[in-house]
Formats: structure tokens, sequence, C-alpha cells
């Protein structure tokens, strides 16, 4: 073909390419370099058109064939990388955003891409360094500035990420998500200046279909069951909408057993953990093929070896792309693929939305709904997902007796620490704790607290310590209530064993709204410590009542503020009473259904077969009651 045919192509190309039209200018490309195979900028546009396709495996092809003819060529070093990351294909991609660098020190999307990458490897100090280059090239950037935050907030700098966050925010009041961000960040460090104007803010937003929030964020925040539906569903489109591209999960197979794959990033020293993996090992393997799917780092733990050791098959994908997984799950033949992350950190929603299997469950992680079509049921109790309830899920729910929360009856109580002494406690003073993540510490619930120790002689209020904003806003507040700073005691992280162990020298848990202690609860229970909780309306807000049912002592579950608030003070300041209340934990809850992990397991996988029953007989999923 003569010069002005390729010269035709490549005017196409470009023209496809500028309205959008990137199949298209791919093909035109690619008739190009029938003509031409050595152009590096052929191979370097037609990669640019696969990437905005999101066909990166192509993509990459292009990108290195042009570097074999121009190694040194920054554009398709850096898009390369870019395609390579996509992947989660990090190490590769990390080398590439290096060489970009040394090719190009000027490069503000290098720099921007490389913190990418490190925050992807969990180097966060890296990250930092990274956005801290590309901020002097760039300083008003928007994607720049909402990475910086994220990355404080990963790092526990949540005072910097609140900074960073309120300037995203005055730069473009509507920034995605940028407001959901702020006030997460905000409630971490319980910094609540403000707090009502940025709620009513955040509520007129969601009402308007703005994104801006995260799903996870808004648990914490609001008690508002069709605003969490609302935010789910408009999540998922923006971000998982992949109807056009899915696997098929329309295929039935044959298998002597239910193939069911458990897809989690938790698969090390966590509370999804420790809470699942006596049912991993407990699951009938006569009708049961149980597959763990990894995509979390391996701490290489007593808890990971246990972990793989309770599957039959146990993958790590930590290195592979959402499609990558999805054709990981399509091979195996999965029957149910269950999603033991949602919408929380480092979840990977993008492998289900490939639909790889015929049913797919949202179970644990996440406590609510997905609002996903590619999402089939939701696994609940009738305390958790009253009835009434149920056209606020977008996933049939799937009823299970006692309560929807698994546990692990093998765990250990540590001996040690051994008294109130060893952790800077009074064996004299009446301990109140309260062990949520100070994200779910709310001022309405922090005025109660302060209201019984004003009320109860002797108290402390015990918290778990997450920065030092944290515990001086936290003391400042108490101030404000005239509260001595001093009766709030912070305590550090601690393993599990050792956790339970100082669990058992407190007097009252106090538990919190709209997002209940979830795993924390268990973890009171089993080590023989009260729990008074408030009911809320949404899933986050009414776990702690189920486990509290489920163990036998509905007494401590509470509808109201009132309630809540004189239930706490009648139980410390009546010894008596709490002391029965102990007992009566202490022998019962061991036997309750919360703790009978083999009848727990007979449950779920009752559900297992009834879900898998409907779909054989080309049922719709429905709602699900197990007996």
């Amino acid at each position: 073909m003569p010069d002005s045919g390729l010269a035709e192509i490549l005017k196409n190309a470009q023209a496809f390419y500028q309205c959008g039209a990137y199949v298209d200018a791919a093909k035109s490309l690619e008739a190009a370099l029938k003509i031409d195979p050595t152009s590096v900028e052929n191979w370097y546009y037609r990669g640019v058109a696969l990437q905005k396709m999101e066909e990166h495996a192509a993509a990459i092809t292009c990108f290195r064939e042009a570097l074999a003819f121009s190694p040194d060529s920054f554009e398709p070093v850096h898009d390369l990388g870019v395609s390579l990351q996509a992947i989660n294909r990090n190490v590769d991609a990390l080398a590439c955003f290096d060489k970009a660098v040394s090719l190009n020190q000027k490069s503000f999307e290098a720099y921007l891409n490389r913190g990418i990458v490190y925050s992807k490897l969990g180097n966060y100090k890296a990250e930092l360094e990274n956005y801290d280059v590309a901020q002097i090239l760039r300083p008003d950037d928007e994607t720049l500035l909402m990475n910086y935050g994220v990355a404080l907030l990963q790092t526990g700098q949540f005072a910097k990420a609140v900074v960073h966050f309120q300037r995203v925010l005055k730069l473009d009041a509507y920034t995605e998500y940028a407001r959901g961000l702020l006030l997460h960040a905000k409630m971490m460090c319980c910094d609540w200046s403000g707090l009502n104007q940025e709620l009513l803010s955040l509520r007129v937003e969601i009402s308007e279909g703005i994104p801006c929030i995260d799903p996870f964020y808004l648990l914490g925040l609001s008690d508002s069951m069709p605003d969490q539906l609302q935010v789910a569903k408009k999540f998922t489109e923006k971000h998982y909408s992949r109807s056009s591209v899915t696997l098929g999960g329309s295929q039935k197979y044959s298998h002597n057993r239910i193939r069911i794959a458990y897809l989690s990033a938790d698969f090390h020293e966590h509370a999804t953990a420790f809470l699942m993996v006596e049912l991993f090992e407990l699951h009938d393997k006569s009708r049961f093929d149980v597959i763990g799917i990894s995509f979390g780092e391996n701490d290489r733990s007593v808890m990971r070896k246990r972990l793989e050791a309770s599957f039959e098959t146990f993958i790590d994908v930590s290195a592979k792309s959402d499609k990558e997984i999805a054709d990981i799950v399509r091979a195996l033949e999965v029957d149910i693929a269950v999603d033991l992350k949602g919408y929380t950190t480092d979840a990977r929603p993008g492998v289900f939305a490939y639909r790889p299997a015929p049913i797919q469950i949202n179970y644990l992680g996440y406590p609510g709904t997905m609002g996903a079509k590619f999402i089939d049921y939701l696994i609940a109790d009738q305390f958790i997902v009253p009835e009434d309830h149920q056209r606020f899920y977008a996933e049939k729910i799937v009823y299970l007796p006692g309560s929807y929360q698994p546990n692990d009856t093998r765990r250990e109580i540590g001996d040690k620490p051994h008294s109130r002494d060893d952790i800077g406690l009074l064996d004299k003073d009446f301990v109140f704790c309260t062990f949520n993540n100070s994200y779910k510490i709310t001022p309405q619930f922090f005025d109660i607290w302060m209201r019984l120790l004003q009320e109860v002689s002797n108290s402390v209020l015990w918290m778990l310590s997450k920065s030092p904003e944290q515990e001086k806003n936290l003391r400042k507040e108490a101030e404000i209530r005239g509260i001595s700073g001093d009766r709030l005691i912070f305590a550090p992280h601690m393993e599990l064993k050792s956790h339970l162990r100082r669990l058992q020298l407190a007097d009252l848990f106090l538990d919190s709204l709209p997002y209940n202690a979830h795993t924390t609860t268990s973890d009171a229970l089993w080590a023989g410590l009260p729990l008074v909780t408030c009911v809320g309306t949404t899933f986050a807000g009414r776990v702690a009542g189920s486990l509290l049912n489920a163990a036998g002592i509905p007494e401590l579950i509470t509808t109201s503020l009132e309630q809540y608030e004189q239930l706490a003070l009648d139980l410390a300041t009546n010894p008596t009473k709490l002391l029965t209340l102990r007992q009566k934990l202490k022998v019962t809850s061991r036997e309750s259904a919360l703790f009978d992990s083999k009848q727990f397991s007979k449950h779920l996988e009752s559900a297992y077969i009834t879900m898998w029953e409907a779909y054989q007989a080309d049922a719709s999923p429905a709602h699900i009651w197990v007996k």
C-alpha cells in the first residue's frame, strides 16, 4: 500500500481515538502496523487504545514491542507500568515507573503512579515520598490530594488526612468521595468539630445522587437503610459495571460434591479469620469441596497455616488481576463463590462482577447490602434483617437460626496480663470499656458515657488507642462535659489471646451506634464480659443484639438510648446484679448457639444446599429460612 494509504489509516485512527472509538482506533493501528511493523509510535498508540478498552494484556504486548525498537522512550515505559499495575503485577509495574522517573524526573504522572504502586505493595512511606515530589510538580491536583489523604489514613495520620480532604473540598466541593473520606478521617481521630453540618451536607449529596462516600464509611455515619442501599448501588454501578464482559454464570456443573470457594484478603491474623477458621475445618468434606482463594498478605503466622490446612485447595492470587482471579474461579468450576470482603479494605468486588460462579454470596466481612446485581444472597439472621427490612437489600436474605456469625471455639485466652496492675488500671475502680474502633464512637454515645462516669464514683472508661490525636480529642471532649481527661484510659493493640485476657479485667462493655461491636462482641462474651448494646435499624447496628440473643443473654439488649443508659447505670451500681450476670454468662454462653460451631456449620451447609438445588432447578434466588 502506498504511503498515502498508510497516512489515511493513521488519520482515521486518530479520529477514532479522539471521539472515544477505541476499538476502531486499535483496528486501524493494527492495519498500519502490518504496513510498518517497526513504528514505535503506532505500537505505542495501539497500546494506549487497548489500555482505554481495559485490554491490558494486549496493551502490554504493544508497549513492549514499542520498547524493543526504542528502549528509552518515556511514554511506552510509563504506560507499560500503568497496564501492569492494572492487572496487579505491581513489582513489574514498579520497575517501569522507576525507569520512567529516571527518564523524566519532572513527570508528575510517573511519581503519582509510582506512589500508587507502592501503596498496593504496602510501602506507605515510599508512597508518601513519591506524592511529596508529585505535589511540588502539581500542588493542587485533585487525584494526588485524594491519594495523599488516603495514604495518611492508612498510616494512622488521621489529623493530617483531615487537612488534605478539606483542601480537596475547598478546590471542588463535589469531588467524588472526598466528603466521605473527610468524615471518616475526622471520626478516626474523634474530631467532631462541625460534624452535624458535615453530616447534613452528606445527606443532601446522597439524596442528589452525588458519589460522595464509600459504602463502608457510610455504615459508621448513618442509620438510614435507604441511604445505605442507594450509596451501595451507585458505587457498584460506577466501579463494577461489567455486564458486557462477564464470564457468564449460567453453567450447571455435575460434581459429586458442591464446590464452594471462599474469597478474602483476610486469610491471616485478622478478625474475619478468627471467626471463620473453625467453620472451614468443620465443613462436611464428603458433601462439599471447599476452596480458599486468598488475595491478601501471607503473614506466615500460625493462623495462616491453620487456614491453609482447613481447605482442600488453597490458592494465593495476591499478584493477579480481578479478571485473572475470576478466570481461576471459573476454571475450578466453582458452584458457590463467597465474598468475605464486600467493600471493606482490600476488597476485590471486581472479581465477582465478572460473574465467575453461578451462585455468589456476600458474607460476614461487609455488614450491609452490596447493592450489586452480581451478588445473589446475603447471609444474616432474623434479628439482623427483619422481614420488613428486606426491601432495603439488593440480595436475597439467607436466615440462619441463632446468629449469622460463626465462632472459633478453639481460640485461647492467655494468662497475661495477670492483673489490672499490669495494664495501669486500679482494682478499686469500676472499669467501663469500649474496644470499638474509634470511627464507631459518636458524640451522642460519648455524652452517655460521660454521664455514667459522673454517676458512678471511682469509674473509668477504658478504650482502644488509635492515635495521639484521638486520645487528645477524647480527653478534651471529656473535659468539656465536666469529666477529667485522666478518667479515660487508652489501651494499645494486643495479640488476640492477650486481648481476650485483658477483657476479663473490665467490668462492663459499652457498645455504640450506628455501628455496633461485631467480632468485638463475640470476643467480650467469650471472655465472660457483659456487654450492653442498643439496637439500631441497619445491619451494622443490629449485630451485637443478634449475638447477645444467640448467647442466651437478651437482657443486655436495649431499644432506646434511655434504656441503654439506665441499664448500664443499674449494672454499674448494683454489684450483686452484675456478678449474677457474669456468672450466668460464664455458665451458659459456652453452651449457647453462638459458640456451637458444629451446629452452625450444619445450618450454613443447609443454606448452601438449598440455594444450589434452587439453581439446579432453574429457580431464581429467593429468601431462605434455615430451620
